[in-house]
């Protein structure tokens, strides 16, 4: 197997612009239940390029706002990946100990690849994805993000170098 790392790219949702991230979360209705107190963007997204498949994304938002992100196959509407922010401090044993200190916040990336304990890469190219950014509305806000960082791979099963990983600059 032969994988070519694409230059990461991030896709923006948040302003209708794709290089651009930033927008105002709106407050709820006054007499909302805090539970139900949420606002969400969604974009489009449409990869280029050939034989392109999704090694790894990390959704960038701000806490302690951000509820979670979420990437769609637009098509088929199957969930691809979803982060939803780990609070450090709460005694959740998945963390661990060096990321459980009070205060810290853990989004962990979605991977994918050809080991065997990662979920096999999805095509990009040429696919529609949706991604979805979900937020804390209790209060008006400024300033949210909402964009995945995208690493994008091309991908040979055929190729004779086994687990060879190179990145393009």
């Amino acid at each position: 197997m032969h994988l070519v790392s694409e230059p990461r790219v991030s896709w923006g949702i948040g302003a209708g612009d794709a290089s651009h991230s930033e927008y105002d979360v709106p407050q709820c209705a006054e007499g909302t239940p805090v539970e139900e107190c949420t606002h969400v963007v969604w974009g489009v997204m449409t990869p280029g390029g050939s034989n392109l498949y999704l090694s790894a994304i990390h959704m960038h938002c701000h806490a302690p706002t951000c509820l979670a992100m979420e990437l769609w196959n637009n098509r088929t509407g199957e969930l691809l990946c979803r982060q939803t922010p780990i609070y450090g401090g709460t005694g959740d044993a998945t963390v661990g100990d060096k990321f459980n200190e009070p205060g810290y916040i853990l989004t962990p990336p979605c991977l994918w690849g050809a080991d065997p304990a990662l979920e096999p890469m999805p095509l990009a190219s040429g696919v529609t994805f949706m991604v979805k950014a979900i937020t804390n509305s209790t209060y008006r806000h400024h300033g949210e993000m909402a964009f995945p960082e995208v690493t994008l791979v091309q991908w040979s099963a055929s190729a004779p170098h086994q687990n060879a990983f190179r990145r393009e600059l």
